[in-house]
């Protein structure tokens, strides 16, 4: 089977080693805008933790009985670098040899694992936003706070 032209596998070590940009940028951002900060708050998700104004969220929060976020709910934080490093690793190497198999099987693994993570994401979110504490200060019946996906 022919090779991938060189144009083609450029584009695709750029697009992987531009991955790497997960591992110094946030991969989520959150902001939030309540009466008692007009100013905003803010919380960024990064591939192996959160920062920004979560204490405040925490507390807002709380009023309407959600948990508290934390770092140590994502387990995703403890394996997300290696599916990270594995995917540009992968996609160096698709761009190294130039096939095409290995070029589909990156795609098909990348719809894969996208998949998987907007799954987990909504179970996530649906659980957050769904189990609320039932003796939360402010409770209204057949509200929840689930984060869209999208």
């Amino acid at each position: 089977m022919k090779k991938m032209s060189i144009t083609s596998r450029l584009f695709i070590a750029a697009a992987s080693l531009g991955m790497t940009a997960v591992f110094f940028l946030p991969v989520w951002f959150i902001f939030l805008i309540a009466p008692q900060y007009p100013e905003g708050l803010e919380m960024n998700i990064w591939l192996t933790k959160i920062s920004g104004q979560v204490d405040i969220i925490n507390g807002l929060n709380h009023y309407i009985g959600m948990k508290h976020i934390n770092a140590d709910m994502f387990p995703e934080f403890g394996y997300m670098k290696y599916i990270m490093g594995g995917f540009i690793i992968f996609g160096l190497i698709v761009a190294f040899v130039g096939k095409r198999q290995l070029l589909a099987a990156l795609l098909l693994l990348t719809i894969l694992l996208g998949c998987a993570a907007l799954y987990d994401f909504y179970q996530w979110g649906y659980d957050y936003g769904h189990n609320l504490d039932p003796n939360a200060a402010i409770k209204v019946p057949g509200l929840f706070y689930q984060p869209p996906v999208v």
